[in-house]
């Protein structure tokens, strides 16, 4: 778990008054705390469900950068006429992207409490705050804490929030009020893996599998052991899936010229093809055009794709697409890019719907709701951003903040342990083992010494990719001409999650009733005025939800009317 905590309401700030609320008093400074509490606007947006959903404009650039692997998505070493391109192509840029400077932390004493229950995790939050941290508490009538941590940790932590609203104190603080909730990008990026090895590992003959099948992959590379079906070790899973884009895209791009059998076919025909980087990233755009961007379902609709339902071909495209969606996020949480990272949540906000990850596809769109319509503006910027930190200053050099607290306690089990170490001994010694890793860090560095914690990243993958891309070529995984039908269930998980999300009884408007419902149990004042606000608009939010799944089949009757005869029919 991570605390981190922005100074809000000076006298001597001066805020956009884009933001401010209506005032009694000129003199008088509207705190952030009080925008956050009043600002309650996702109950009343036009198709505010629309504004959850990815754009389209940046997807090319980014899919195409991501495609061509300039640092490292596409090993290509054994193409060479591939190679000598790749210092060519220009880096991503993203304008809300964080400066590369190393992130100041604080180590607190480890604490012998359960969490598996809310009232653990609400001991938790008392103990750091009030008494380790001992803040005051007025502190929080003006201070913003942000406590990110796995989607488990959230989840109590606002169950926790909700009972302590019940609270008649005055004080903030002992309400939980100025608390926000960030989710940890580790462990969404876990979960995914997670859902992919569900979702795209099947059991039975290899002979019957697809060829894109992630079990029939691995008999492939059987010397990755610690890659299992079911059980999640996530740097070898990581780089497992890995190899397998990069295997992907370099036979996605030999499906698109004439005579490419093998590897060998291919790389002779690139190295007299291709003669400039224009060349490369043409032929890279045309792939991306035609694998990465449409829709399976897109694609059977201009005749594409001539096999109906589930096929080789098309689960060779949703495996692509999931695949760059997974190293999109890890190559923009690496350079500290914030929008990217943005975009790809809003693409797993529906996938994690379809693939039957209900919680954390509720703690995305939780958390994009926030960062959209409920966080004060001016704080937006810095609470995202505590979504990573940089303990090298490299601009290479993030990381997701709940995996930097996981390798703390790493650390802390790897020299911390024995007989003797109890948990008040391990509570005075564990805040100098973070002083003592970074000082390790430091050293190594000046040293040129590989360090421990970055030895997965500079794993050399060449022999593998050129395994699986020998294999998709043979089995022509991205030949519509050679499709045919596969056996095996592969939803285009996208746009399954995006029309279950939406209309009146999709999991949109449920996770909302959930939210409003929390809001009525709020005892303090600022959320009574949010509770009669949201009653208020709550028509319009009806209307416009059931005009947006309607069309023009809504006639304009009672949203509330129709609603209720939903509900008798269920």
């Amino acid at each position: 778990m991570s605390f981190i905590a922005e100074e809000l309401g000076e006298e001597d700030e001066e805020l956009d008054p884009s933001y401010a609320l209506p005032r009694t008093d000129e003199d008088r400074v509207v705190t952030i705390l009080e925008q956050l509490h009043s600002e309650g606007i996702r109950f009343s947006l036009n198709r505010f469900l629309t504004t959850l959903f990815r754009s389209d404009d940046p997807r090319i650039t980014q899919y195409t950068n991501t495609f061509l692997g300039r640092d490292g998505a596409v090993d290509c070493a054994f193409i060479p006429s591939l190679e000598k391109f790749k210092s060519a192509i220009p880096p991503l840029k993203d304008e809300h992207g964080l400066e590369p400077h190393i992130t100041r932390q604080f180590y607190l004493p480890t604490l012998d409490q359960e969490q598996g229950t809310v009232k653990g995790n609400m001991e938790v939050l008392e103990e750091y705050l009030f008494r380790i941290l001992n803040i005051p508490h007025k502190s929080f009538e003006k201070r913003l804490v942000a406590v990110l941590g796995d989607r488990l940790t959230t989840a109590r932590d606002r169950s926790a929030q909700a009972y302590r609203s019940l609270d008649r104190s005055e004080s903030r603080g002992e309400r939980f009020a100025s608390l926000v909730l960030l989710p940890g990008l580790m462990h969404t990026r876990l979960a995914f893996i997670e859902l992919l090895n569900r979702q795209l590992w099947h059991t039975g003959k290899a002979s019957e599998r697809d060829p894109t099948d992630l079990g029939v992959l691995h008999q492939l590379l059987d010397h990755r052991t610690r890659v299992k079906h079911g059980k999640i070790e996530f740097y070898a899973w990581l780089r497992f899936l890995e190899a397998i884009f990069s295997g992907m895209a370099i036979s996605a791009v030999g499906a698109l010229l004439p005579n490419c059998t093998s590897v060998e076919d291919l790389s002779n025909t690139l190295g007299a093809r291709i003669k400039t980087r224009e060349d490369l990233e043409k032929l890279a755009m045309d792939a991306v055009d035609r694998y990465l961007m449409p829709s399976v379902d897109r694609l059977e609709a201009t005749d594409v794709k001539t096999v109906e339902g589930d096929s080789v071909v098309g689960h060779a495209v949703i495996t692509f697409q999931l695949l760059a969606l997974l190293q999109n996020l890890t190559h923009s949480i690496k350079y500290g890019h914030i929008t990217r990272i943005l975009d790809s949540l809003k693409f797993m906000y529906p996938i994690f719907y379809a693939g039957g990850s209900y919680n954390y596809s509720a703690e995305i769109g939780e958390f994009l709701h926030n960062v959209t319509h409920d966080w004060p503006k001016q704080s937006v910027d810095t609470l995202v951003g505590a979504l990573l930190v940089n303990t090298t200053g490299r601009p290479d050099g993030f990381k997701e903040t709940d995996l930097n607290g996981e390798h703390y306690n790493k650390d802390i089990k790897d020299l911390a342990h024995g007989p003797n170490m109890t948990p008040k001994i391990l509570s005075q010694l564990t805040p100098s083992l973070g002083v003592l890793s970074e000082v390790c860090d430091i050293l190594v560095k000046d040293l040129g010494v590989e360090n421990r914690h970055t030895r997965h990243s500079h794993v050399k993958a060449a022999q593998d990719v050129e395994i699986l891309a020998e294999h998709f070529i043979k089995n022509s995984v991205f030949d519509f001409s050679r499709d045919r039908a596969s056996g095996f269930k592969v939803p285009d998980f996208y746009s399954k999650g995006r029309s279950s999300l939406a209309g009146v009884q999709g999991g949109h408007r449920r996770q909302l009733q959930r939210y409003e419902l929390g809001l009525r149990n709020r005892a303090d004042s600022v959320a009574e005025e949010v509770e009669d606000m949201t009653m208020n608009d709550r028509e319009l939010y009806l209307e416009d939800t059931v005009s947006f799944e309607l069309g023009d089949e809504y006639d304009g009757e009672d949203p509330d009317e129709l609603l209720q005869q939903s509900d008798d029919d269920d």
